[in-house]
């Protein structure tokens, strides 16, 4: 091999040496921005009394949606590059107005309160110099009932950039049609308000889960029929 040869080769080796290591820099700086960015939004949140503790340990932990008995839902989700800390809504469906009333909080710090419809699914609001948003999916608001799942997002620079991340989903009223059941899966009442759902319960070491199904049963028997539930009044 020529010396020209080896000096050239050497050349572009401290060359792409030198590009990986200022795109490695830029990219630990860019990291470093955001952290600080996120550092500097979090204490903003923790200045205010209502906030749920900086420590883990100290708070009470709630994911994905549960149906409380008065019949609302809370579908909460917890944010890793936020401390853990969680953003959750509160949904409420108001028959006589065919909405659903939503209440958003950011680690107990109330966010937002705003209807739903079916013409309006989607809102984003100023908080504390960054940006929240909400939108619903393979909704359907009705007077028979309500459903979609909830997808949320917090963007600490106001851009609503952030992508959106499913929280989980809800169901109230007689009768609402969805066919995704798997994602109504924690509760009876939830899942046997879906019009092709239907609550298969836990037995034989297997969880409870929602499942296709009609009045006959589970479509192609995948739940026993004395451990599924199609009528919402029997849950």
């Amino acid at each position: 091999v020529s010396t020209q040869s080896t000096g050239t080769t050497q050349n572009f080796q401290k060359m792409f040496a030198c590009v990986f290591a200022f795109a490695l820099f830029a990219s630990v700086a860019a990291l470093s921005d955001e952290d600080a960015a996120i550092a500097k939004f979090m204490a903003r949140v923790y200045e205010d009394p209502r906030a749920t503790p900086q420590h883990i340990a100290k708070r009470q932990l709630n994911v994905g949606c549960k149906e409380d008995s008065k019949g609302e839902s809370t579908c909460c989700i917890s944010l890793p590059r936020f401390q853990q800390q969680q953003l959750c809504g509160k949904f409420d469906f108001e028959e006589d107005k065919e909405d659903v009333k939503v209440e958003v909080t950011f680690a107990n710090i109330p966010v937002f309160q705003r209807q739903f419809t079916n013409l309006t699914t989607h809102f984003c609001t100023k908080f504390l110099g960054g940006n929240v948003c909400l939108q619903l999916s393979d909704e359907s608001i009705s007077r028979k009932g309500a459903c979609g799942c909830v997808n949320a997002a917090l963007d600490i620079f106001g851009s609503n950039n952030a992508p959106m991340i499913k929280v989980g989903c809800f169901a109230f009223g007689q009768t609402c049609y969805e066919s995704n059941c798997d994602d109504y899966s924690y509760d009876c009442h939830t899942c046997a308000v879906l019009a092709s759902c239907g609550y298969c319960a836990a037995s034989n070491g297997q969880d409870a889960r929602c499942v296709r199904g009609d009045a006959s049963g589970a479509i192609n028997g995948v739940c026993p029929r004395p451990q599924f539930t199609f009528d919402p009044r029997q849950c």
